[in-house]
């Protein structure tokens, strides 16, 4: 698994998320994946995470538009790693900011989230 690799993901997250897609969103993610959202709601299996995102692209988040970056990546041995990403999240007219961490794995020549922890950024952020 490389940095690039794990790039890609990034960008592929924020495409679907700004195409409202959440199959597609679903799909960067591992059928056993864990989800924690920036409230502390958890989510267990590709399918809830799919359901839960939806229901929110439905209401709330249905105009938002998201950047995100790789901040950092570590592999921690043959195909598993863990990545941090930095996004901004615009919607409804309010701007919000965070941090997420994945963990990752290589599988069948790619690259899903096994497990993903998202929390809002309140203070300042720390430089990559």
């Amino acid at each position: 698994m490389t940095a690039g690799e794990v790039s890609a993901l990034v960008g592929e997250f924020q495409a679907a998320w700004n195409a409202h897609d959440m199959k597609r969103f679903a799909r960067l993610f591992s059928d056993e994946a864990d989800f924690v959202n920036v409230a502390g709601m958890w989510w267990h299996g590709r399918e809830e995470i799919e359901r839960n995102h939806a229901a929110a692209h439905a209401g709330r988040l249905g105009d938002s538009v998201l950047e995100a970056s790789l901040a950092a990546f570590g592999e921690l041995g043959q195909g598993i790693g863990v990545a941090h990403v930095r996004w901004r999240l615009e919607a409804g007219g309010t701007q919000r900011r965070g941090v997420m961490t994945w963990t990752l794995r290589e599988l069948d020549g790619g690259v899903d989230i096994v497990a993903a922890h998202n929390t809002d950024s309140v203070g300042p952020q720390r430089s990559a």
